[in-house]
C-alpha cells in the first residue's frame, strides 16, 4: 500500500527524517481528511480543492499511489469543475484506503524502533 523508495532515496536513508515524514503523516491526514469531507458537506469546494492538494502531496511523500490517484482525481474535478457529483463517493473511497495507510504506516514506524 505505500512504498517507501522514493521517500528513502529524498533522505539519503535517513532513517530519522523517514521516521518524522511518517509521524507528521500520521497526525495531519487523519485531521485534514476529516476536514476535506466536512468542506465537501459545507459546499466550499475551494477548500476542498486545497485539502485534496495537501492530501495528495503528503500521499506523494510516502509511496501512497493509490491516495495520491484519488485525490488529484478529487483536485481535478474542482479545479475543473468536472464530475462534482463524483466527489462524494471519491471520499468514500478515500476514508477506506487511508484507514488503511495509517495501518501500513504505523507498521513501517514500529519496524523502524
Amino acid at each position: 500500500m505505500i512504498d517507501l523508495t522514493h521517500l528513502r532515496t529524498l533522505s539519503k536513508g535517513n532513517s530519522s527524517f523517514i521516521q518524522e515524514i511518517l509521524e507528521v503523516y500520521l497526525t495531519s491526514a487523519p485531521t485534514d481528511l476529516q476536514l476535506l469531507e466536512q468542506m465537501y458537506s459545507d459546499g466550499n469546494l475551494e477548500k476542498v480543492r486545497y485539502l485534496a492538494h495537501k492530501m495528495k502531496s503528503s500521499a506523494f511523500a510516502i509511496g501512497f499511489a493509490e491516495g495520491y490517484t484519488l485525490f488529484q482525481s478529487i483536485e481535478g474535478c474542482v479545479k475543473n469543475q468536472e464530475n462534482l457529483e463524483s466527489i462524494g463517493p471519491m471520499l468514500g473511497k478515500a476514508k477506506i484506503i487511508c484507514e488503511e495507510s495509517f495501518v501500513c504506516v504505523k507498521q513501517e514506524l514500529a519496524r523502524m524502533l
